[in-house]
């Protein structure tokens, strides 16, 4: 059975909005024996928070999804399944979550880069990218394939898009 490896994953010092580094981290992932996801999140462009995390919004965003991920990945393969689960997830915690604020605007809302690598059977691979966050996959040959270089993923990506708003 082939499996998938984390070759390498880098995460870049957080800044707050004047500039100082975080201690903490807006980017999380999830790893099982046949899928690779993560999450690079962001918070909105807002300085008020939203939920109750002594961190940022971000930090409770990708927390979450870092974890819905893998109980969603256990019900099912299916890239939308997962996808529509998470979302599903964050938006009941976020309702939960949330601080007694009224007037969100969508701008203020914390947010992700979402990057998944799933394989099914027979070892066919499923990369779902959505946001700007970039997959590089090795091939036997040496040569890489980039998310960003594929009009599969780009057609993926808009399919996925159209979804979220239904």
């Amino acid at each position: 059975m082939l499996k998938l490896k984390l070759k390498e994953m880098v995460f870049s010092p957080s800044f707050d909005n004047d500039g100082n580094e975080k201690t903490y981290s807006e980017d999380a992932y999830y790893m099982s024996d046949d899928m690779v996801a993560v999450f690079d999140g962001a918070t909105g462009l807002s300085k008020r928070r939203l939920t109750n995390c002594n961190y940022s919004d971000a930090h409770w965003f990708v927390k979450n999804a870092s974890f819905y991920i893998g109980e969603a990945y256990k019900q099912s393969k299916n890239p939308d399944d997962i996808l529509k689960y998470v979302i599903t997830k964050e938006i009941e915690a976020f309702n939960k979550d949330k601080l007694e604020i009224e007037d969100v605007k969508e701008y203020e809302l914390p947010s992700s880069t979402f990057l998944m690598v799933s394989r099914r059977e027979n070892n066919v691979f499923d990369i779902t990218n959505i946001a700007d966050g970039i997959i590089m996959v090795l091939k036997k040959n040496g040569e890489f394939i980039s998310s960003s270089q594929s009009e599969f993923l780009s057609q993926r990506g808009r399919e996925l898009e159209e979804k979220l708003k239904e």
